[in-house]
């Protein structure tokens, strides 16, 4: 009985699964304008200065992306990347600003060229 606790333990440590308390929400957007471009959303938890890695997505054309958070209240600053460049940032607050598993939109600033 012992050895199969500790396999279970064994398999349950290396399992990335979100576990039912945690946040989320998703950001979506259209970035096909740009689909020559490296384009990355990030979410960046209050406080902290970058994006941990693992709120970092590489994003093109119509995309939806989920992100776990806490799912304590907080605030978050979403941002979109193409070229490294910040063509779209915007605060919000989870989950009265997204909602439990709600979506976020987010739209990129056109370059100079595509305006008219």
């Amino acid at each position: 009985m012992q050895n199969i606790i500790s396999s279970v333990i064994i398999l349950l440590a290396g399992c990335n699964v979100p576990i039912a308390s945690d946040g989320m929400f998703v950001v979506a957007g259209d970035i096909s304008s740009r689909s020559d471009e490296s384009c990355e959303v990030q979410i960046i938890t209050n406080g902290e200065r970058d994006a941990r890695d693992y709120n970092i997505r590489s994003v093109s054309g119509k995309f939806k992306e989920d992100f776990s958070v806490s799912p304590q209240s907080g605030i978050y600053t979403i941002k979109l990347l193409c070229n490294k460049i910040v063509i779209a940032e915007k605060r919000v607050k989870y989950p009265s600003d997204t909602g439990v598993g709600g979506v976020v939109q987010i739209e990129g600033i056109e370059s100079a060229t595509n305006e008219t």
